[in-house]
């Protein structure tokens, strides 16, 4: 397949819509000129954003909906017996799925892939930001809204496209990028990947989709990356923060609005970078752009205006507003595994606070079963923590497994930090009103509805949500 050649197809309709990865590649479709429909079962989250590219959104499933279609396309989460994909393969619609399209998007472009189990949303944003500083005009298909999108695409005007590419299903690898990025490799999304192994194995295969004229861009400070370091025929770039690499840092400084650090190629400074976004995995995010922008010549003065540019994405330590009446900050972080747990406390640690009280939603019933042990230590530096029950994500519930192993790894592994197990939200609000006092943070963990809590939490909300309002 390839993109130069005219598609078969002028009118797209996708079933699950609302996702955020179906809806960023809807959008770049409709303001290419394609006409565009969709549907969900809650189409509400995202039917804003996207009628501002003119996409016609229906409530629920239907046949009906596929009258004037020439493709449907879906995500993993769309069963073959939607009545939609029955109804496309007896209409003899062909049937895409999402990582298709942004394959058919990406192909034969100035394509960069970025993957790694964390930190995918924000590098790609990153990088979308300095090569937008460095006038390349580039698309950007990122897995959440960017603050300065105000949405989660941008469609450029040039060949140059930057996408963030989902492991969670084995689908990245329908892409076949010129550039990538892996981030790092934990043990994640059990019920597609038995084992760390098999998970390892699949990023080895992404690479080796990478052409030997392309660069892949890997960490050193994962082990797991750093097992792959002799996959692939494409040139291989490094970065780190704690160990030798290509791209380093030093003089680095953390403070309440962000960090600042010097970016060295090969132990010589390229360029000084402020950045505007809190925490210490936010600075390995924004090495791990710098490294892929530098690799493929971008002026290190544009990486340093796009990094100092970058407002953020939603619900990445979002710093959403103060608590009714009281000076509380509120954080939402879709941190939903124990190392995005762990970081995104610590970087609520550098904050001014009084106390740390967390909130989390543990998501899908397969993470729950595989990493409740690991989640216990995770929560370290909390000086509270509630548990809700599992957000599902349409898993289907297994016996035995709930919030309350989480609850009970915590409580086993921080004896001296309180601990509750809560279901409902109204009783989440009622306690934590209750219990917060002044000068404490409140960090709303999960990648489920969990994010409403804060909306229901605050009362003023910070403009440009940076930490400078402190």
């Amino acid at each position: 397949m390839k993109r130069n050649d005219k598609p078969f197809w002028s009118r797209v309709h996708f079933v699950g819509i609302a996702g955020y990865g179906m809806s960023a590649i809807a959008q770049v479709l409709a303001k290419s000129g394609f006409i565009v429909t969709g549907c969900d079962l809650n189409p509400s989250v995202a039917v804003e954003k996207l009628s501002r590219s003119n996409i016609k959104v229906y409530e629920g499933h239907s046949a009906n909906h596929l009258s004037e279609v020439d493709l449907v396309v879906v995500s993993s989460a769309i069963s073959p017996e939607n009545e939609e994909i029955r109804k496309a393969a007896e209409m003899n619609i062909p049937v895409w799925h999402r990582a298709e399209m942004l394959g058919w998007l990406m192909c034969g472009r100035e394509s960069i892939a970025v993957a790694g189990s964390h930190g995918k949303s924000s590098v790609t944003a990153m990088l979308g930001a300095i090569l937008e500083a460095g006038g390349l005009d580039p698309t950007v298909i990122v897995g959440a809204d960017v603050v300065e999108y105000g949405t989660n695409a941008r469609l450029g005007g040039s060949e140059w496209i930057v996408a963030e590419a989902d492991e969670s299903d084995g689908s990245f690898l329908k892409l076949k990028p010129k550039y990538a990025v892996i981030t790092n490799i934990e043990l994640d999304h059990t019920s597609h990947y038995p084992n760390l192994e098999a998970l390892i194995d699949a990023f080895a295969d992404f690479i080796n989709l990478i052409p030997s004229d392309g660069i892949i861009a890997t960490c050193v400070d994962c082990p797991n990356t750093s097992m792959l370091s002799g996959v692939g025929e494409a040139h291989r770039v490094t970065f780190g923060i704690n160990q030798p690499a290509d791209y380093n840092i030093v003089e680095l400084h953390l403070d309440e609005r962000g960090a600042s650090f010097h970016l060295c190629f090969r132990g010589r400074v390229v360029t000084g970078i402020r950045l505007n976004v809190c925490g210490v995995f936010n600075v390995q995010n924004a090495l791990a752009a710098a490294a892929m922008a530098h690799s493929i010549g971008v002026d290190p003065d544009a990486i340093s205006k796009g990094l100092s540019l970058f407002k953020g994405i939603k619900r990445r330590f979002e710093l959403v507003g103060k608590m009714k009446g009281k000076n509380v900050v509120v954080i939402d972080d879709y941190a939903h595994h124990p190392s995005e747990v762990r970081a995104a406390i610590q970087s609520a640690l550098v904050l001014p606070h009084n106390r740390c009280l967390v909130v989390f939603q543990p998501h899908r019933y397969t993470r729950t079963l595989s990493l409740h042990n690991e989640f216990g230590p995770a929560f370290k530096g909390a000086d509270k923590v509630w548990v809700t029950e599992i957000f599902s994500a349409w898993e289907t519930p297994i016996e035995g497994v709930s919030g309350k192993l989480i609850y009970d790894a915590i409580r086993k592994s921080l004896p001296d930090v309180d601990v509750y197990f809560v279901e409902g939200m109204d009783e989440l609000v009622n306690q934590i009103t209750e219990v917060a006092e002044e000068g404490d943070v409140v960090l709303i963990l999960g990648a489920g509805d969990i994010c409403e809590l804060s909306r229901k939490l605050v009362e003023t909300s910070f403009p440009e949500k940076q930490a400078d309002e402190l």
